[in-house]
């Protein structure tokens, strides 16, 4: 698995939208957002030369600043998504070990994740994250299509 820097909006909307399920409107106001922020980078996700999918990465520190300040920060995986046609062939887990690998020292990753996300839960546990905090906000009426 290879990450490739993207700051291609259509393309990253699309993706966005077809890994996560959202709506086209959702997906451009979230890249447009994602995009103006200087702290964070987006990756395509590829695998034998096709895109399976795409993460989002927010830097506490400038990611393009390998000095020794940047050494110890958090770096927040805003999103990863994988579409479904590359679903379960570890894509996910690899992309995310890749990013492992390229952290600097000392840096921590943090994510949120759905508590209904029964899958993306057991690869994070798999990969050793472990829960900081819980706040259920998908409930209620979002659940049901209310």
């Amino acid at each position: 698995v290879r990450l490739c820097p993207s700051t291609e909006r259509i393309t990253l909307a699309r993706l966005h939208e077809s890994a996560f399920g959202c709506p086209e409107s959702f997906s451009i106001n979230y890249l447009d957002t994602v995009l103006a922020d200087p702290d964070t980078v987006s990756r395509l996700i590829l695998a034998d030369g096709k895109t399976v999918g795409l993460m989002h990465l927010t830097f506490s520190k400038a990611p393009d600043d390998q000095t020794a300040e940047q050494r110890g920060q958090t770096v927040y995986l805003m999103g990863l998504g994988i579409l479904p046609a590359f679903r379960r062939r570890g894509f996910a887990e690899a992309a995310l070990r890749t990013v492992f690998s390229r952290l600097p020292e000392g840096s921590e990753l943090a994510l949120q994740v759905s508590t209904l996300n029964g899958a993306a839960f057991r690869l994070y546990e798999k990969l050793a994250f472990e829960a900081a905090s819980r706040l259920d906000y998908y409930t209620g009426s979002r659940l049901n299509g209310s």
